[in-house]
């Protein structure tokens, strides 16, 4: 069987888009949604599979791709050194518009991002959260915060970390 696979819109994209296949034997295609130029919403598309000679083609498949708003960190965004103990505020700056934040959840990270702690999660809509240094078991120059705006559900809404890294040290 010979298939095709078309896409809505440019943003969607679709590997391989075309192929044959032996009767009985499947295959995979890869869809991915590429961001890039898109400001914060939720985009819709589609992705339609047909077959020659293939029973219920074509198929279509919805592609959805939700861009959140950004938080941007405002301090620590990099570069900054901080000693255990050390009583810090973090700030950010967000637009949200039309979205009821919940809750507001701070992080931070000791190995540039691959796991968080929570520094502390604060009702509503806020644009800072103070912060005691934690002791370290050694120090660390990978160090980064985030922010999370949530909703009643706890879904993320808007998101934001550290441009750079920190140091927290001993």
């Amino acid at each position: 069987m010979v298939w095709s696979a078309g896409k809505s819109q440019t943003w969607i994209g679709v590997t391989p888009a075309s192929g044959a296949v032996a009767s009985g034997v499947y295959t995979y295609v890869d869809i991915t949604a590429n961001p890039t130029g898109k400001t914060a919403g939720t985009y819709s598309g589609n992705v339609v599979i047909s077959g020659s000679g293939a029973v219920n083609t074509p198929q279509n498949v919805p592609i959805t791709m939700t861009i959140l708003p950004a938080i941007t960190i405002t301090y620590p965004n990099g570069g900054e050194t901080f000693r255990y103990g050390q009583n810090v505020v973090i700030t950010w700056n967000v637009n949200v518009p039309g979205q009821t934040v919940s809750k507001t959840d701070t992080y931070y990270s000791t190995d540039n991002g691959a796991t968080w702690k929570l520094v502390k999660s604060q009702t509503g809509r806020v644009a800072s959260c103070a912060w005691k240094v934690p002791n370290l078991s050694k120090a660390s120059t990978k160090c980064l915060v985030k922010s999370q705006f949530k909703n009643a559900q706890g879904g993320v809404i808007a998101e934001g970390k550290s441009d750079a890294t920190f140091t927290m040290t001993k």
